[in-house]
């Protein structure tokens, strides 16, 4: 899609020299863009949009200086831009260490649902430059960390804005490197008692000591995590001179009332997800979503890796597996 219109200041003239961008990233203070446009002595411009999912999006224009910006949504071909001085988001975001190595945090702010700025670090203070407006602040680490969010309005009065520090400490999954889980306590599924969901998932666990463990945690009506269930299933057909050394384990996220509505849909899928026949894999519902809760309230899909004793490897998947099982 061509998109095409015209950079001013706030007193309506055009700006000549002016960058548009879909999206900018902060480096060290300032701005870059991989894919940007440049206006002419008429302050137009001509951007071409390769981005096509449906989401929310908006242009983001920056002065010669980088000393103003500004922001406007894309609802047609033609996205006009006026630009007002920069305001200065800082502040520093600590990540709690886990494995010995401290994790990158990644920080995006985005105007209208529309991603706008993002900046990649670690420990080093970040400093966004954003222009007046209103913009939620994401900043994400690990998949074993808290996410933060914040809303954060910038009037212009001031031209810096200091956060503070922000804290992304681990989930309680994240901290179980070389523990036991913190909770498996399904409502439903083979060898479940309904009314003692604690107890019934600390038996399935046990009768599977000794042998390795891979737990599926996701919402499987969701396309994305049956294409992640399709991957164990095809995990499962090509190593099956080691299926009496691990097991897998599909623990359904809230959602149906009861597991028929979803072995009817796998069923349904299952030539196209991997190649037909019955599920291989026991299907256990974390109807409360207490599990899930106590686990930290991951990303999902997750894969959670368990050791012959029971343990959590840290950052394990099906890869894990297959190194462990070849020492």
């Amino acid at each position: 899609m061509l998109l095409q219109g015209q950079v001013r200041d706030a007193a309506g003239r055009s700006v000549s020299g002016a960058q548009v961008a879909l999206f900018w990233s902060e480096r060290v203070g300032s701005l870059a863009a991989s894919v940007r446009a440049r206006t002419d002595a008429d302050g137009r411009y001509r951007y071409t949009l390769h981005v096509h999912d449906g989401k929310p999006h908006a242009l983001f224009a920056v002065g010669p200086y980088q000393e103003t910006g500004g922001i406007a949504p894309i609802r047609s071909a033609t996205v006009d831009i006026v630009l007002r001085p920069l305001v200065r988001v800082r502040g520093r975001v600590f990540v709690e260490p886990l494995g010995g190595s401290p994790a990158l945090r990644t920080l995006t702010a985005y105007a209208g649902g529309a991603r706008v700025e993002t900046s990649v670090g670690g420990a080093e203070p970040f400093g966004l430059l954003l222009p007046p407006g209103r913009y939620r602040l994401a900043v994400r680490a690990s998949r074993d960390h808290r996410s933060w969010e914040r809303e954060v309005s910038l009037d212009g009065r001031r031209v810096e804005v200091d956060l503070g520090e922000v804290s992304l400490l681990a989930t309680p999954l994240g901290r179980a490197d070389g523990r036991r889980l913190p909770l498996f306590a399904p409502t439903e599924g083979p060898g479940v008692d309904p009314s003692r969901p604690g107890p019934s998932g600390r038996r399935l666990l046990g009768a599977l000591r000794g042998r390795w463990v891979l737990v599926l945690a996701g919402d499987l009506r969701r396309p994305v995590d049956r294409l992640r269930l399709a991957g164990l299933v095809t995990f499962w057909q090509r190593h099956r001179d080691l299926r009496d050394r691990f097991a897998v384990l599909l623990l359904q996220a809230r959602g149906p009332e009861e597991l028929q509505e979803l072995r009817t849909l796998l069923s349904a899928q299952a030539e196209a997800l991997w190649g037909g026949g019955p599920l291989p894999f026991p299907l256990f519902l974390d109807g409360a979503g207490a599990t899930l809760e106590a686990w930290g309230t991951p990303e999902l899909p997750r894969v959670v890796l368990l050791d012959p004793d029971g343990l959590v490897v840290g950052g394990g998947d099906e890869a894990t597996l297959v190194e462990r099982l070849a020492r």
